[in-house]
């Protein structure tokens, strides 16, 4: 059951309220338009607050979309489904969604989302509950807002091919972003990112990280051996927060950085390769390993940085307080070997101002006025670098 329904005409610009009970409060399909500027409250379970499916659209200039139930979504687009939103969502019943893109689906966002209820964790070991959701070939695009999800909620969700893209956002949880499968994730123009993610390895597939002049606050875990998470930082940073292990690779220009001084425990970062000539800033005890390393590495000062080759790989270990030089090789994606130097800072004086850290000792991502430092001085850096 349906409030308003669209089906297959352009049914041109509602400018009211819509209030559901127990049913979908908007519904476009089969080719159908609608633009809705108002606000949408739905109360009951497994309801949306508006669903665009079979190649509709549906255009929101509104103020708030709130949803009330378990498995309640703000907005669904569907199976070709396209959605435009200018306004604010919010979910209060577990297991919901705030945003829903699946099957070669399209949404642009512009506004805030925030997911207040709980969530249970799946099968396939992600939150059900999600702040954005893109899988099986959709994409979702938002520009200048935050997305904040509370509990076991995981803030970004990418699977099955889905893609999102952040443009000047805040992104704050406990569980900032997971993938069961494949994905891409991409911050870029001054997002801050605060929160762990995980790729649960229920599917073999790969989650694409891509930070461009945006700051991540977090750790990383990928399970099992089929799945993999890849890093890449375009004048970013990187604060680790607890122990990672990417199964996948970590690729930085000279602008970016890795600063293990996101907690005061002592970190151990697994990453299968490393490419590219990111600053690294490092704490006593600290290592990095690097599982498949294509060169040698060196230390140009081994009291610092001492490089050690095990059966697990070259580890990278801090030593003491300075500054060293690593040096290594590296192959590109053309397959040509490139020669790259690092400069690793280690003890004292290893956070330097503008560089961020938690100083918790704990993995986990708060929220709040702690995560608003990482985006002040986090962005200082940014703007610093450009």
């Amino acid at each position: 059951a349906t409030v308003i329904a669209v089906d297959g005409v352009d049914g041109g610009t509602l400018k009211q309220d819509i209030t559901a009970i127990d049913e979908h409060a908007l519904w476009v399909y089969s080719g159908g338009k609608v633009t809705l500027e108002g606000n949408i409250t739905t109360t009951g379970n497994s309801i949306y607050g508006a669903w665009a499916s079979a190649s509709s659209t549906f255009v929101y200039i509104g103020g708030v979309i709130s949803t009330n139930g378990r498995a309640a979504d703000g907005v669904f687009a569907y199976s070709n489904g396209f959605a435009d939103l200018k306004g604010d969502i919010a979910t209060y019943g577990q297991n919901s969604t705030a945003i829903r893109a699946q099957t070669s689906s399209d949404v642009t966002m512009k506004g805030n989302v925030t997911i207040y209820g709980e969530s249970e964790i799946g099968a396939n070991g992600q939150p059900v509950g999600r702040g954005l959701s893109a899988a099986i070939n959709s994409r979702i695009v938002m520009t200048d807002g935050s997305v904040i999800v509370s509990g076991d909620n995981v803030a970004l969700y990418a699977s099955v091919g889905g893609g999102i893209e952040l443009s000047n956002v805040v992104v704050e949880g406990v569980r900032l972003a997971g993938s069961d499968s494949s994905g891409t994730i991409e911050a870029k123009d001054g997002s801050t990112l605060t929160g762990d993610i995980l790729h649960s390895g229920f599917a073999e597939g790969t989650l694409e990280l891509i930070l461009s002049d945006s700051v991540w606050n977090g750790s990383v875990e990928a399970s099992g051996d089929i799945g993999v998470i890849n890093v890449d930082l375009g004048n970013s940073q990187w604060n680790v927060t607890g122990d990672s292990n990417t199964n996948g690779k970590i690729t930085g220009d000279a602008d970016s950085k890795i600063d293990f001084n996101g907690t005061t425990d002592t970190i151990t970062v697994i990453i299968d390769n490393l490419t590219g000539e990111p600053a690294i800033s490092m704490k006593p005890d600290d290592k990095l390993i690097i599982k498949n390393a294509d060169g040698k590495f060196e230390s140009s000062n081994p009291d610092v940085i001492e490089v050690i080759e095990t059966e697990n790989g070259v580890e990278i270990i801090s030593k003491g307080d300075g500054e060293a030089e690593l040096k290594y090789s590296y192959i590109d994606e053309d397959g040509k070997i490139k020669e790259a130097t690092i400069k690793v800072v280690s003890g004292a004086g290893s956070q330097t101002s503008g560089e961020t850290s938690r100083g918790g000792g704990s993995s986990n991502c708060n929220t709040g006025v702690g995560a608003a430092l990482f985006a002040l001085f986090g962005l200082a850096f940014i703007q610093k670098r450009k």
